[in-house]
C-alpha cells in the first residue's frame, strides 16, 4: 500500500449554520455521503461497492467523540470535531500491517476505535479499585460521589458501543 493516502480533516468544535456540507466540499457528495462531516451524525456504517463510510464513536479524555471515515482502496479520508487521538495509533499500524483492501482497512479503524474503549474502562476499573481500597480505609463523601462519577462513566462507555451491538 505505498500508495494509499490518509487525509486527517479536523473541524472546528463550532458548527457555522452557513458553512455548506463536507461532502459538498469534498465532492463526495454523489456517492451517497451527505452526512459524512456533518456535526451530531450518529454512528453508521454505509458500504457502497468498493467503499465504505462510517461514523466510529471513539473515547477522547472524559468525552465520546464521534470519527466520521471515509476508506476506499486507495485512501482513508478522516473527519473529526476536535482532537482523535487513535489517528496517531491507527497511522502506525496501517504503516506497520500494510492493509490490502478497504475491508482490512475498515477493521484496523474499528480495532483502533475499540482500543479506545478498552483503554478507559481498564483505566477507570484501576480508579475505581483504589477507591474501593481507600473507602475501607476510611470513607469520606467525596469518595462515595467519586464513585458514582465513574459509574456513570461506565454507563457511557457501555451506551456508546451499545448501538454496534443491538440489532434492528
Amino acid at each position: 500500500m505505498s500508495d494509499f493516502l490518509l487525509v486527517d480533516i479536523q473541524l472546528p468544535a463550532d458548527v457555522s449554520p452557513d458553512e455548506p456540507p463536507l461532502s459538498h466540499r469534498l465532492g463526495i457528495e454523489a456517492e451517497q455521503l451527505t452526512w459524512f462531516g456533518r456535526a451530531g451524525e450518529p454512528v453508521r456504517a454505509d458500504f457502497l461497492g468498493d467503499r465504505a463510510g462510517f461514523v466510529v464513536p471513539t473515547v477522547d479524555g472524559n468525552r465520546i467523540a464521534h470519527l466520521h471515515a471515509l476508506v476506499t482502496e486507495r485512501h482513508l479520508i478522516t473527519v473529526h470535531r476536535g482532537a482523535a487521538p487513535l489517528l496517531d495509533s491507527l497511522t502506525g499500524q496501517l504503516g506497520q500491517e500494510r492493509p490490502s483492501d478497504t475491508v482490512a482497512v475498515m477493521f484496523l479503524l474499528l480495532q483502533e476505535a475499540l482500543e479506545t474503549f478498552r483503554r478507559a474502562a481498564i483505566h477507570d476499573l484501576q480508579l475505581v479499585e483504589d477507591l474501593e481500597d481507600d473507602m475501607f480505609e476510611k470513607r469520606r463523601p467525596e469518595q462515595v460521589y467519586r464513585l458514582a462519577q465513574l459509574r456513570r462513566r461506565a454507563a457511557l462507555l457501555h451506551h456508546s458501543l451499545l448501538r454496534y451491538l443491538v440489532r434492528p
